[in-house]
């Protein structure tokens, strides 16, 4: 059945009733406590939210961020053969592009292959990352519930008539985002080295890796890349 796997796949995505519950219990906690405290932003109401980062968030993102970053490292450590490949063959373009003046389109098809690989190794990984957020931004979601319930407490759940004096509507738990290198995963193969970037760049020599990624985009937009002998 389809709903059946829908809802199977639903359910891997939610996050675990008793680390929601020990999230919701934490916010009870800190907000009889009054966490957050003091004024935070501008006026209630406003149209702009603002983010608050308690002790308890704060964590939760040190630990979506370390989670993210042992991602990235196993597929850098999985796929270093492929990482090799690209280095060695990104040096191969340079060299006939920029140093011997004489491109070699098979070479360079070669290359954005491999590149392409990686690209899609990337994306995987980039979708579990993002599972990862999902999952801290449930727990993060129920901390939240939790820590406005124990504000409420503190009035017997009946506040004063400015109800934002104890919980302002413009406040927002700060969520878990993926750091910008995840929008773009060729920083991640390193710079390598190689031979000088050629004429007009304004280096005598510097990282082929990137070299070769601009060669093969600027390439790529003058269309097709042609077999060697057509």
């Amino acid at each position: 059945m389809v709903f059946g796997g829908i809802g199977r796949v639903v359910r891997r995505a939610a996050l675990p009733a008793m680390t929601r519950a020990g999230a919701r219990i934490r916010g009870r906690e800190d907000g009889r406590r009054g966490i957050p405290a003091g004024s935070h932003g501008g006026p209630a109401g406003t149209a702009r939210p603002e983010l608050i980062v308690t002790d308890y968030i704060a964590g939760l993102h040190a630990l979506g961020a370390q989670a993210a970053l042992d991602l990235r490292a196993a597929l850098l450590h999985r796929e270093r053969r492929l990482v090799a490949a690209i280095h060695r063959e990104a040096v191969q373009v340079v060299t006939q592009y920029d140093i011997r003046q004489d491109p070699r389109p098979a070479a360079l098809a070669a290359f954005g292959g491999r590149v392409g690989d990686w690209r899609t190794m990337a994306a995987v990984c980039r979708g579990r990352a993002e599972g990862i957020t999902g999952r801290i931004n449930q727990q993060i979601a129920a901390y939240w519930h939790g820590l406005r319930l124990g504000r409420l407490e503190q009035f017997n759940y009946r506040p004063p008539d400015d109800e934002d004096s104890v919980f302002p509507r413009h406040w927002r738990p700060a969520p878990m985002t993926l750091d910008p290198s995840w929008d773009a995963p060729d920083t991640w193969l390193g710079t390598g080295t190689g031979p000088g970037t050629g004429p007009g760049t304004g280096t005598a020599g510097g990282p082929a890796t990137p070299r070769a990624l601009h060669i093969l985009r600027t390439q790529s937009t003058r269309g097709p890349i042609p077999l060697e002998g057509h």
